[in-house]
C-alpha cells in the first residue's frame, strides 16, 4: 500500500462569528517541511498544528493556509479605542503648536492609524483550540485520501513494471542455461582453428573451458533477482514500509542486473539487460514521489 507525497486537502468550519478555512497542499521532499500562512488569531496554535501534520504525514513539503472570515454581529463587534484616540489627538495638538498651523486632520487619515479599533480575539477560549485542531484534522484526512488515491495509481503502475522485470529475468534464465557439452564443443572448434595441428591436453582444455563457463554462469544472480522481486512486491503491499526501503531493493536489483550484463557474451541477453535497466529507472522515478 503506497502513499504519494503529493496531494491537496481542504476543510471548512462555519460559526455565527466566523468562517474558518484550512487548505493543505503537499509536494514530494526528502524531509518534513511546513510553510505556514496562518491568520494572526491562530498564532498560538501554530506549533501544535505543525506537530499534527508531522504525525499524520511524516514526510513532504507542506503549504498550509488557514484563513478566517469574521462575521460581525451583536456578539462580535468592532469598538473604537477611545484611549488611543484621545492620546493621538493630544499628540496632534502638540504637533500643530510645534509647527504653528491650524490645519485639521482628516477622517481618512484617522482611519489609517493602526489599532484605532478594537475587536475581540475569536479564538481565546479553551474550546477554540479544539475547533481549530478538528478542522485541520479534517483537511489532513482529505489530503491523505488524495495521497492514497495517487499512491494507488503509482502502485498499480509499479506492479506492472515488476511483472515485466520478472518476465525478462525468466527469458534471461532460459537463454543462459549452460550447456557444457555445447560450450566445450564451441571452444574446441575455436582452439583447433587457432592452434591447428598442435595437439592439446584434452583434460586441461576441459578444465579451462569449465572455468570459463563458470565465470559466465549467472545462476546466483538469477536466484537473487527473483528473491529481490518477491521482496519488492511484498514491500509495495505493506503499508508500514516506505519509498526509501523500496528504493534500496531497487538498487540491489540494479546491481544484479549489472553483474549479469558484465558476465554474458550473448547478444540477446545484453539487449534484455538494457530493457531491465530502463524499467528499473522508471520505477525509481515513481518511487521518488512515494512516502
Amino acid at each position: 500500500m503506497l502513499y504519494s507525497m503529493t496531494g491537496y486537502g481542504r476543510a471548512e468550519k462555519k460559526d455565527k462569528n466566523f468562517i474558518l478555512t484550512v487548505e493543505i497542499r503537499s509536494l514530494n521532499s526528502k524531509y518534513f517541511d511546513v510553510i505556514p500562512r496562518i491568520d494572526d488569531n491562530l498564532n498560538n496554535y501554530e506549533n501544535d498544528i505543525i506537530k499534527l501534520i508531522k504525525t499524520k504525514c511524516e514526510r513532504g513539503k507542506f503549504f498550509l493556509n488557514i484563513d478566517i472570515v469574521k462575521i460581525y454581529n451583536k456578539t462580535n463587534t468592532v469598538k473604537l479605542d477611545n484611549n488611543k484616540v484621545k492620546y493621538f489627538m493630544t499628540q496632534v495638538d502638540l504637533l500643530k503648536k510645534k509647527i504653528k498651523t491650524n490645519q485639521e486632520i482628516s477622517l481618512s487619515h484617522m482611519m489609517k492609524i493602526p489599532g484605532m479599533f478594537k475587536e475581540d480575539n475569536l479564538f481565546n477560549k479553551s474550546d477554540d483550540k479544539k475547533v481549530v485542531i478538528n478542522t485541520v484534522n479534517k483537511a489532513l484526512s482529505d489530503l491523505l485520501i488524495h495521497r492514497r488515491k495517487e499512491g494507488s495509481e503509482i502502485e498499480n503502475d509499479i506492479v506492472i513494471k515488476i511483472k515485466q522485470i520478472s518476465t525478462i529475468v525468466s527469458q534471461i534464465e532460459k537463454i543462459s542455461k549452460s550447456n557444457i557439452k555445447l560450450e566445450t564443443k564451441n571452444y574446441n572448434k575455436k582452439l583447433n582453428k587457432i592452434f591447428n595441428d598442435i595437439e592439446l591436453d584434452k583434460d586441461r582444455v576441459f578444465q579451462e573451458v569449465a572455468f570459463l563457463i563458470e565465470k559466465k554462469d549467472i545462476d546466483e544472480e538469477i536466484i537473487r533477482l527473483k528473491s529481490h522481486i518477491k521482496l519488492l512486491l511484498s514491500l509495495i503491499k505493506n503499508k508500514f514500509n516506505t519509498g526509501k526501503k523500496i528504493n534500496f531493493i531497487l538498487q540491489e536489483i540494479h546491481r544484479e542486473v549489472n553483474t549479469i550484463g558484465s558476465k554474458t557474451d550473448k547478444l540477446r541477453v545484453s539487449h534484455l539487460v538494457v530493457e531491465l535497466k530502463a524499467i528499473i529507472e522508471k520505477i525509481k522515478e515513481q518511487i521518488q514521489n512515494i512516502l
